[in-house]
């Protein structure tokens, strides 16, 4: 196809400017009614972290002080299989159930206890300095191989006080 055949289609194929702006403005307005549709069940999202936060904030009281390994930090959404192979290769001596808790909501967690005796986070590192880590039990050496288990159960267990509310909306791996 030449240049100015195409350029002719390209011509006949214009859009009507009124027509566009129409069709953008419609678009906008069915996103704007479909995010207003969408606040309660955002509110009330917030409105069930923040119940499983002040829960886990009274049943785990014990906070740790965490120490800070120089280049540490995974990022990886695997805490749980991060902390037991440190304790597997040597980096760490112990694996950690924990809770981090903020303004909003809690998170199950687990972190390492290092041979000088302090709490590291080989997953988060440095990202989460300041947090507030607490502590929930060292985890035997009998459970590592079944350590996605205990993180769910670790999980189902943060989400008891409000389960009724969230039967059948959300998995507690969503919220918690």
């Amino acid at each position: 196809m030449s240049d100015k055949k195409a350029s002719d289609d390209y011509t006949k194929t214009a859009y009507n400017k009124d027509e566009v702006h129409e069709a953008m403005q419609q678009a906008a307005a069915e996103i704007l009614a479909a995010a207003k549709n969408m606040m309660p069940a955002i509110k009330f999202k917030a409105h069930i972290k923040k119940k499983v936060r002040d829960a886990a904030d009274k049943a785990y009281p014990q906070k740790i002080e965490m120490s800070w390994v120089e280049g540490a930090g995974m990022y990886n959404h695997s805490c749980h299989l991060n902390a037991v192979n440190a304790v597997r290769d040597g980096r760490a001596c112990a694996v950690v159930e924990c809770i981090v808790i903020d303004d909003s909501h809690a998170t199950a967690h687990y972190i390492n206890l290092d041979s000088r005796g302090k709490y590291i986070d080989l997953t988060l590192g440095y990202f989460w300095a300041g947090a507030d880590y607490r502590f929930v039990r060292l985890v035997p050496m009998t459970e590592w191989d079944s350590i996605s288990d205990k993180l769910q159960a670790l999980k189902d267990n943060m989400c008891k006080p409000v389960k009724a509310a969230m039967w059948s909306w959300h998995s507690t791996n969503e919220l918690c």
